[in-house]
């Protein structure tokens, strides 16, 4: 490819990302829905930082980046990068670096520290519509940079001369609108850009300036007009000041893409987006819209998932009544996250047979005789037996992480499950535990009982693993971690013999966060993750230093623009940090989570169970259910 025709490439590239930077974060949605069709199916805009500072700055976020010194070295490593990139470019012997020289003799400024800075003071947005049948996979895509509309003269004469002797650029007039049109050499890609007001438009997609002529002759509803955009947002906290907002329209993007066979090999069906759908019974996903911004010292996120009624799948697993914190188990006094819930079961338990029967079904279509043999070790559990352990259990279950029984603060989990009949639950493990005894699978799993403080603890150890995964019934509570200890510490808090989790250990911006009565409810430290990056940081920062030693000895101009005393402690960093909460609210016909805390990044511990923790249960005996 040319200089000339990668410069093209690149740069209308570069036009359709530029919100994807975290700098760039949404806008005011008064003006966003109107600004996109009514087929819009994907929204990211992005607020600049100038509309809400002032509520930043009164967050503990702020506190712990700019208040400890932290925030220089993260500005200045920020600043580099466009340097670094240009100077790596200007020495290389390739197309960017001639491509770059014929911009600095034709006096053209590609300035993109520049363009990045005023996304992150004024904000962009970008909406995306489908493409239609004949234009196969590519989408049209929408860019609108704020308070840029005086930049269409600069992007002409950058553009010129990026695609000069491969495209022509010519201007087209619409309406009161004197757009700038370019068509891609290669693809069937037009691009067009234009100042509405003070905003840039920019227009990328098949037979784009075309499509949108159609649109404003027969003046097209916007995407204001869209009932599930109206309904993603529900009511804002007070006080919140937004940063940021997307959303996607799920059930267009299905039928337009979703019967498409997904480039998986050997599949004895087509696997489709639609098929794994109906597998997981998600039919009834309609929309989600997601929110972001401040209120008072917290950063705030505000999820809304629309559904059509009845929900089916994932979606139908939670319990039928609200709770409060006395429904919880007693909680370690280290504490590192806590995702809790109404669950039924039953549900899961009829979920997990449906999901069953699909992989079984698949699996005995690809390779019967393979199939035949694997399912010669899978206990075949009789459905009664089954059932004897799914009818004492009770409606909450609560995943944690209990930081004093581990030696890394992370991926440790302990599963508690209430309980309404602990006999027939002990009755009903004790005849489960008998099936996979005498099925085939037996001789390789080891089953040892041990009775401590007066609490029988069953440990089940596959042939050479290296973990060993403990239960236990309790008086109310089933308990599951990966190791006895975990197990063993919960029976003696239970019995007073351990410190419990209290109310007053969380911080009062996160007390006030609980309410009285939640359908789930999550709590999150991040202090554990920022101490881990944050003391990470200076060996990070001396490893560059060296790398650009090296590099100056190959001729190549990096330097660290950091050292590692630029880096405050990590104490001083997670000073001002407190834990997060996510309270999620069940509706007819929407699941709405909010959650509250001292900084968007969350204790990564709990994050990858929270989605997948309701079928921990049936996946943990290893069996199928008949």
């Amino acid at each position: 490819m040319s200089a000339r025709r990668l410069g093209l490439v690149g740069l209308l590239a570069a036009f359709a990302w530029l919100p994807v930077f975290p700098s760039a974060v949404a806008a005011d949605p008064a003006a966003i829905e109107k600004l996109f069709p009514s087929d819009t199916v994907f929204v990211w805009s992005c607020n600049g930082s100038d509309s809400y500072a002032e509520a930043y700055k009164q967050t503990a976020e702020y506190a712990a980046v700019h208040d400890t010194g932290l925030a220089p070295a993260l500005e200045n490593l920020w600043r580099s990068i466009p340097w670094q990139t240009g100077m790596a470019l200007a020495t290389s012997d390739g197309d960017a670096a001639q491509m770059l020289e014929a911009f600095n003799d034709a006096d053209v400024t590609w300035d993109p520290l520049g363009w990045l800075n005023h996304l992150y003071h004024h904000g962009a947005a970008i909406g995306v519509t489908l493409p239609q049948e004949e234009d196969g996979f590519i989408p049209t895509v929408i860019l609108v940079i704020r308070d840029a509309g005086d930049s269409v003269g600069d992007i002409t004469k950058l553009l010129t001369k990026a695609a000069e002797g491969n495209a022509e650029i010519t201007e087209k007039k619409l309406g009161d609108r004197t757009l700038q049109t370019v068509r891609s050499p290669e693809q069937p890609l037009v691009a067009a850009w234009w100042a509405e007001g003070d905003d840039l438009v920019l227009l990328l997609g098949p037979d784009a300036v075309t499509r949108l002529e159609a649109r404003l002759e027969s003046q097209t509803k916007s995407l204001a007009a869209v009932e599930l955009w109206t309904k993603a947002w529900g009511t804002s906290p007070q006080g919140f000041s937004e940063a940021g907002r997307i959303w996607l329209n799920v059930a267009p993007v299905l039928d337009r893409f979703g019967k498409h066979k997904l480039p998986i090999p050997e599949t004895p069906i087509p696997i489709t987006a639609n098929w794994i759908v109906k597998l997981i019974g998600l039919e009834s996903f309609q929309a989600v819209g997601h929110r972001s911004g401040y209120a008072g010292r917290s950063a705030v996120g505000l999820t809304t998932v629309l559904t059509k009624s009845p929900r089916t799948g994932l979606f139908n697993l939670y319990g039928d009544r609200e709770l409060t914190l006395k429904d919880l188990p007693p909680l370690p006094a280290q504490l590192s996250a806590l995702q809790a819930s109404s669950l039924s079961p039953q549900k899961i338990t009829d979920f997990g047979k449906t999901l069953w029967g699909q992989v079984e079904s698949i699996a005995k279509e690809a390779d019967a005789d393979a199939w035949s043999q694997v399912e010669e070790f899978i206990p075949q559990i009789d459905g009664g037996i089954w059932q004897s352990v799914i009818d004492p259990l009770g409606d909450v279950m609560c995943v944690y992480g209990d930081n004093a029984q581990v030696a890394i603060p992370w991926g440790q989990q302990t599963i508690a499950i209430s309980v309404k009949d602990a006999p027939k639950l002990k009755a009903g493990i004790d005849s489960l535990l008998k099936e996979v005894r005498d099925s085939k699978i037996g001789p390789f799993v080891t089953v040892t009982r041990k009775t401590k403080h007066g609490v029988e603890l069953i440990t089940l150890r596959a042939k050479n693993s290296m973990s060993s995964p403990t239960l236990a019934v309790t008086d109310g509570w089933l308990i599951w971690a990966d190791r006895p200890q975990v197990v063993e510490a919960f029976v003696l808090r239970q019995q007073g013999k351990l410190p419990r989790f209290k109310l007053d250990q969380l911080a009062e911006e996160t007390r006030k966060n609980i309410p009285e009565k939640f359908d789930a409810i999550t709590l999150d430290d991040p202090r554990g993750t920022v101490r881990f990056l944050v003391s990470l940081a200076p060996w990070l920062v001396d490893i560059g230093a060296f790398g650009s030693e090296m590099a100056l000895q190959f001729g190549i101009p990096w330097q660290s623009p950091v050292t590692s005393a630029d880096i405050p402690p990590a104490e001083l960093v997670i000073q001002p940090l407190y834990q997060g909460v996510t309270i999620v609210e069940i509706e007819e016909d929407a699941i709405r989570m909010t959650r509250k805390a001292s900084t968007l990044i969350p204790e990564t511990a709990l994050w990858t169970i929270g989605g997948v923790g309701v079928l921990v249960l049936l996946g943990a005996f290893g069996v199928s259910v008949n």
